[in-house]
This record gives C-alpha cells, structure tokens and sequence, in this order.
C-alpha cells in the first residue's frame, strides 16, 4: 500500500461523519469528496479487510499498519531525492509560497510543520510523486535531511538556535542519588510498600507547534520574530508512572481562570481521556505551569483517588502509606504544600530527586518523557497534514488564500486529540516491547535510574544488598541514619542545598 494514499486514508477516518464506529460508507465518501480519481475504485469489502473487528471498538488491523507504516514519515535516506521537484515546477513554487508566508506571519517553521506543508501540497497536486521508484528501489520520502537541504538551498534558510543554559548536574550527583535511594529503602521497609503504591510525577511542557524549539528564518537575519513565542502557546503535562510498570491519568494544565480556557469537551478523545482518569485544569494564572492549586487538584483527583482504591484492591487498610517521588521544585517542597499535604494526606510519604539530578534519578525524565513527546509529536504532523488538505480543499472552493487556524482556542482543542494519541501509543504493548527489547517500558525508565549498584526497581530497592546497606548505615553514617529513623523524609539535606530546582518545571521536561 502506498503510504501517500494511507495517510489520506487515515485522515478521512478522523472525520466526524465516519466516528470512532469506523463507519465505512461515510469514510469512501469522505475519501472520494477529497480524491475521487484515487479512491474511486475503492471498495466497501476492501476496507472492511483492513480493520481489526475483534475488540470492543473497531480499528486498523496490525498488518493493515505494517503495511502502511514506513511511509508515513521519514523514510530510507537514500529516498530524499534533491531534485524530485524539477520536473513540478508549480508544486515546487507552491510550496515555497506557502512555506514563507508562514514565516512572515510569524509562525514557527520547524521541520515538523515543513514536512507537513511538504506532505499536503505534494498530495493535492501530484501525489504520484511518492509513487514513483527509484532505480535502486527506494521512494521519495520528506525526510530530515532532504527538508534541512531544500531550506537552506532554495530559500536560502538557516536553523535559528535560541540560547539557553544546560542543566548543570552536581558533580557529586551519585552520592546524593545514593542517600535518595536508602531514603526510599527504608520507608518501603518500615511500611511495607508495594510497588504499586509508589508514584514518580513530573511535568514536562508541550509547546503548540511540536518541534525541536528551533525556527529556520533567513541567513543572517538578526531578529526572528515569532508569534507564540511567549509561554501562553503552550501547556502542561504533568505524567505519573507506578512503579509495578502501570501509569495514572496525565493532567493538563492551561494557561487562563474559566471553564472557556480548558479545551472543549467535546473535542477528538477529550471523552476518552476522561474515561482513563485524565484531567484538563485551568492555571488561574498567566502561565501554564503547574502551582500550588493545580498540585493540590492533581492529588485530590488523581493521586489520592489512585491510592484509595489500589489498597482496596490489595486488601490493604487505609493507613497504608504511599511512597511519591516529586522533583525539588519550589512549589513541590514548600512549606505550604508539605503542610497541606500534611494536614490533608498524611498516608502519602514524600520523597525528593535531588536537585540537578533529574535526568539521572527521575524516571519520567530518564524513560517516559522522550516517547510520549515523539507519540505527540507524530499526532500534531498528522493533525496538520490533514489541516492543510481541509484548507487547501476550502480554497479551491472559495477560491480564497489557504488560512491556518492557530487560535488558542483551536489550539487547545486539537492537544486534547495530540494527548490521547500519545496515551494510545504508550499503552501499545507490543511497540513498547520492540521499543526496549522485551522489557516494560516504565519498569525499565525506573530501573534505568541508576547510580553505582543501586537502582529504582522494585528488586533493587527490597533486595537483600539493600537492606544490608541500609542496616550498616547506622555505623558508618550516624547522621543520616538519624535522620531516616526520625522519619524526616519530606525533610532537605544540606547535600541538595545549591542545586534546588527552581525553574518552571516545563522548560525541564
């Protein structure tokens, strides 16, 4: 199958007429509106053959996506090839028009959004260019390299890298790693914890325009201005993962006070998202980082709801405790917050990343947050593929200039739809396992936080290495085996004083 008609394909099944019932009259309908030429010979019994009917809902058979699935992006290197728009002179201006405009209105050119504008404008006027093969085999497809040479060499474009501090990670991060690990040995062992009552949340900031936080603009040029540059265009994700491989309900956070700055209910998998426990708050503020009431919301509606009902699966009583693993924020280890956690959860223990260490010690960072950005990624060059081919369609209608929708309030909607596919894509057993040979994916983001012996698995911190470390603690460090008995766990240690964490946590993840 070629990957140009499936990415149609996979379009037209987003249409609200077709539903998520995959309804196949109204999808050839949808597909032969837009292509009549191509889909017109396009069955009913075809199609049927393509989904899966086994599961509750219908969906794309797994040799169906097999056989569609190389193409859909970048493809083999040799398949970019540098003058496969000689002989399409008007697609090769189109998409030139098409790609400085959008730099002049200000908008963030990144690779993701190029390759789509690429994709969409090539469908629409010659789609046979995809179809073509090369003498050695290959197809052309919008790779990387292929978008980076036609910036530079016909627009005369270069990459535009803001400027911004590396993490500085302490010099003595093992250590401090260390001493966070004996913490957690020893709260699991004196309330005996399971792995399923341990929680790491973190959050990590999802910018409208998915790409690589690059622009391209003209050689030289001074000042690159940017609509949406400012941190209104985006919103958080704040992600827990279990330690037992499991993960709870993300929640978003958006920048505005009212209902009318959440996204619609009614848009692509709000209703699904909700049904898997996951929430869309407001900030109240003119950011969207997560702060005191957002983190107070993400426990009430998320965190505690979680635990209430795993130790009633586990037949455990409600004084059970909780082990959850929060980065050294400023507003995760305020006093304000430890209080009300406190006063209102006092069976949830808190345990700190020390500070600088979170691309080391915080599983979200170390093997969670790379794969749901790319799944988000991958969803938003979709959504603007099959946008740029909606607003292509309505301007051979109209006869009218082709107009991107890129208010906050679309924006908005089309992130819940963004979200949910990446929700899918991590759940997806089976690309998790090809992703890391055979090994969970979130049980390996905790056992790949490791320092010296010692690591966050379950095995790890309740083997019997462990609790004879933790045991000669006593001896050869009665301070801080002082401080483990007096269970000060929520308490700072003067190691971590001069790395605390005190930036948005979104410019982090």
């Amino acid at each position: 199958m070629s990957p140009t008609i499936w990415m149609q394909i996979e379009a037209a099944a987003k249409h609200p007429a077709v539903g998520s019932e995959m309804n196949i009259t109204e999808l050839l309908k949808v597909l032969k509106q837009k292509n009549f030429e191509t889909f017109k010979g396009l069955a009913y019994s075809t199609v049927w053959g393509w989904i899966d009917h086994s599961g509750d809902k219908p969906r794309w058979s797994d040799r169906t996506i097999a056989r569609a699935e190389a193409g859909n992006f970048q493809g083999r290197p040799n398949g970019g090839r540098r003058g496969v728009l000689a002989g399409h002179p008007d697609v090769a201006d189109l998409i030139t028009n098409r790609v400085t405009s959008l730099r002049d209105a200000g908008a963030p050119v990144t690779l993701v959004t190029v390759r789509a504008l690429f994709v969409a404008t090539i469908l629409d006027k010659a789609p046979q260019i995809f179809d073509k093969q090369w003498k050695d085999g290959s197809f052309f497809r919008v790779s990387d390299a292929y978008l980076c040479k036609w910036l530079h060499d016909t627009l005369r474009w270069s990459i535009r890298r803001p400027t911004s501090a590396a993490q500085k990670i302490p010099d003595n991060w093992e250590d401090l790693c260390k001493k966070s690990f004996f913490r957690m040995v020893h709260a699991i062992k004196e309330h005996y914890i399971p792995p399923s009552l341990i929680i790491n949340s973190d959050q990590t900031g999802i910018v409208y325009a998915p790409g690589d936080g690059l622009t391209w603009a003209q050689k030289g040029s001074k000042q690159v201005p940017v609509v949406g540059k400012e941190e209104k265009r985006a919103f958080t994700l704040v992600v827990s993962v279990l330690n037992n491989g499991g993960f709870l309900g993300f929640q978003g956070v958006y920048v505005g006070s009212t209902p009318r700055s959440r996204p619609d209910p009614k848009a692509r998998g709000c209703q699904e998202l909700a049904n898997v426990g996951c929430k869309f708050v407001s900030s109240a503020t003119n950011t969207h980082w997560s702060n005191q009431q957002t983190m107070r919301d993400l426990v009430t509606d998320i965190i505690a709801p979680y635990l209430k009902a795993e130790k009633e699966r586990l037949h455990l009583p409600p004084t059970q405790k909780g082990l959850w693993e929060l980065d050294l924020w400023a507003v995760h280890r305020s006093a304000e917050f430890g209080k009300w956690m406190t006063e209102n959860y006092p069976d949830i223990i808190i345990t700190f990343v020390p500070g600088g260490t979170t691309p080391k010690w915080q599983p979200c960072d170390v093997g969670m947050n790379r794969p749901l950005k790319h799944a988000i990624r991958r969803s938003f060059h979709e959504d603007m593929v099959a946008e740029y081919l909606q607003q292509i369609d309505v301007a051979k209608k109209e006869k009218t200039e082709i107009k991107f929708d890129r208010t906050m309030k679309s924006l908005r909607n089309n992130s819940v739809g963004w979200i949910w596919d990446a929700w899918q894509a991590i759940n997806d057993v089976d690309l998790i396992k090809a992703a890391i040979n055979d090994v969970d994916l979130i049980k390996a983001a905790f056992k790949s936080c490791r320092t010296k012996q010692w690591d966050l698995s379950y095995e790890s911190l309740t083997g019997f290495e462990a609790r004879e470390a933790l045991r000669n603690i006593k001896a050869t460090d009665p301070e801080f085996w002082a401080e483990l008995e007096g269970g000060k766990i929520r308490a700072l240690e003067k190691h971590n004083e001069g790395y605390s964490d005190n930036s948005d946590p979104a410019s982090r993840g």
